[in-house]
């Protein structure tokens, strides 16, 4: 199942639209979705590496812009990329069932939220970080 999710952050210094894919376990961060430009001292390192590769790669541009679609996925079997995703977009730790929000009948709902009320997920992966 594809799920358009986004994160708009108040500060509007980061942005992004992606789309989840429950069943091949990837998050694709969609062309023109902003990194935040500098990372708040929690960010975990493997994530300032992350960000370091997409724009060596040429991923995105200087000022953190995605310039294609990028597909993230996890090593982990039992956990999604949606937190490392989160955390590369928002350059802090974040827990990406909660950053990412989805548009459900024009109202922004946590991912968290719309996963468990359509049995997606249950309680035990919503604390997912």
């Amino acid at each position: 199942m594809e799920i358009k999710i986004t994160i708009k952050p108040r500060n509007r210094d980061c942005y992004a639209n992606a789309i989840y894919d429950t069943e091949s376990n990837t998050v694709t961060i969609l062309k023109e979705s902003k990194m935040r430009e500098n990372e708040i001292p929690s960010i975990p390192v493997n994530a300032h590496i992350i960000r370091e590769q997409l724009k060596k790669g040429g991923i995105v541009d200087q000022r953190g812009v995605f310039l294609g679609d990028y597909i993230m996925s996890s090593k982990r079997q039992t956990k999604t990329p949606l937190s490392v995703a989160a955390t590369v977009i928002t350059g802090r730790a974040a827990n990406g069932l909660v950053e990412w929000k989805v548009n459900d009948d024009g109202q922004l709902v946590l991912l968290k939220d719309y996963l468990k009320d359509r049995n997606l997920i249950d309680d035990s992966d919503a604390d997912e970080n």
